[in-house]
């Protein structure tokens, strides 16, 4: 297999793993997510390696810059999708710690407010 085919397809697969995360975080498979997303490091470093020691035709190239587009597009799609869920988890965190708070306090001020039975004074 030449270089610019391991290229190829080592694109391919990396475009796959993000198609497959879109997947797996709607299912909310997390620890498959965060496997899949260890794989995808690895075939990146690939990838920079090849890039680094690898001299493309101008078809070659425009191919791979074809396959670089589909992966930017489906990684920036992936992000906005988890952007959205981590700012939503971090309005509802904000919220509870908010609530715990008032709760924290109100107990707090009960507490303080109950007395004991036996009267000092007398």
């Amino acid at each position: 297999m030449s270089q610019y085919e391991q290229l190829k397809l080592l694109y391919n697969q990396i475009i796959n793993i993000t198609v497959e995360e879109d997947k797996l975080f709607d299912n909310k498979a997390f620890q498959e997510l965060d496997a899949l997303l260890s794989h995808k490091n690895n075939l990146i470093n690939q990838i920079v390696i090849l890039v680094k020691n690898i001299k493309l035709s101008n078809a070659e190239q425009t191919e791979i810059q074809e396959l670089e587009c589909k992966y930017k597009e489906n990684e920036e799609r992936n992000i906005e999708k988890f952007s959205k869920v981590r700012d939503t988890l971090g309005l509802e965190l904000k919220k509870t710690n908010k609530n715990l708070k008032l709760k924290n306090a109100y107990a707090k001020a009960i507490k303080s407010n109950q007395g004991s039975i036996l009267d000092l004074s007398e």
